[in-house]
Order: structure tokens, then C-alpha cells, then sequence
């Protein structure tokens, strides 16, 4: 009988002699008011790149993250992958790239720095930052913070290069 009682738990355990059954969990997406506003950030930073946006189909996957990015920030499940990666990486300079990917389960937010090497052998990263935001919130914001200050670096109105990629739940079904 006393053996009962000092049975202890591990973390994330429940104790399954409860009477009361377990609530239902929502399948979306539970962030706090500092959360949602890296989530408005993130909305407006979408904005901006639009314009570097070079045909329709980098339009549209901008677009269906800033749909994507209203859905999350209601709280809703997201069904797709995207990402939206915006370099400025010159022949013969250094350069930057921060890369924003919006998936089922995550935000991930992360930038490389490129150095440019001697001639002949391009660029290579030398630093890379990362930042992610899961379903049940708690970024690091100043991470994010930083991520943001160095996405201003990586747009340049002639230099830009943005590059977009979607994968719709269909998509991501069949690859399982």
C-alpha cells in the first residue's frame, strides 16, 4: 500500500491512475502574445520580399507563406512546407543569405555568412545562425532579433537573389 504512494514520476509521465480523462489537445498552434508578434515580423519581412519576387512563382510561394503565416498566427495547423531563401552574395565579395522555412510542425529561422575564397573557388559559409519556433511557442527572441537586423543586410534592390520552394500536404504525404 505505501509502495503506491511514493511512486514517483519522470518527466512528461502521467499518472494514469487518475479518474479524470485526459483533455483534448488542439492540433494547431499555441503561441503567446511575444511569439505572435515575431510571427507579425515575420509577415511583414514576407511583405518586403515580394518585391524581389522575379516571376509568378516565387510570388506565389511568398504569397502562400503569408497565407501560412495568418494561419499560424490563428492558432490553425499548416499543411505545407515552405521556404523562402533571400541572398545577396556578389561574384568576388562576401555575402548573406537568411533563409525563412515554414513547416508542419516548426519556424526555422536561419542566415549564412559567405566569404568569398581567391578566384576559382567561389564562396564558402563561415558562420550559419539558427532560430526555430516550434508548435507550443518559445523562440529565442533574440535570435530572432538578430536574424531580422541581418536580413536587412542580405537586400540589395539590384543584388538580391530570391529563391522559393513549396511543398503542398499532398506533396508531403506521398513523400512519406
Amino acid at each position: 500500500m505505501t509502495k503506491d504512494l511514493a511512486q514517483f514520476l519522470q518527466s512528461g509521465e502521467r499518472d494514469d491512475r487518475g479518474q479524470a480523462p485526459a483533455l483534448p489537445r488542439s492540433k494547431g498552434w499555441h503561441l503567446n502574445d511575444n511569439d505572435l508578434s515575431v510571427i507579425d515580423d515575420l509577415h511583414a519581412k514576407c511583405v518586403e520580399w515580394l518585391s524581389f519576387a522575379k516571376n509568378g512563382k516565387s510570388a506565389r510561394v511568398i504569397a502562400a507563406a503569408l497565407e501560412t503565416l495568418e494561419a499560424i498566427s490563428a492558432g490553425h495547423p499548416v499543411a505545407s512546407m515552405i521556404e523562402i531563401d533571400v541572398a545577396r552574395k556578389r561574384q568576388g565579395e562576401d555575402g548573406l543569405s537568411v533563409v525563412l522555412q515554414i513547416a508542419p510542425d516548426r519556424i526555422e529561422l536561419s542566415s549564412i555568412e559567405w566569404v568569398w575564397m581567391t578566384s576559382g573557388q567561389g564562396h564558402d559559409h563561415a558562420h550559419t545562425l539558427r532560430a526555430e519556433l516550434s508548435k507550443r511557442g518559445g523562440l529565442d527572441h533574440d535570435a530572432v532579433d538578430h536574424w531580422l537586423y541581418l536580413s536587412d543586410f542580405a537586400t540589395d534592390e539590384d543584388q538580391t537573389v530570391l529563391l522559393t520552394s513549396h511543398s503542398r500536404d499532398r506533396d508531403l504525404q506521398d513523400a512519406d
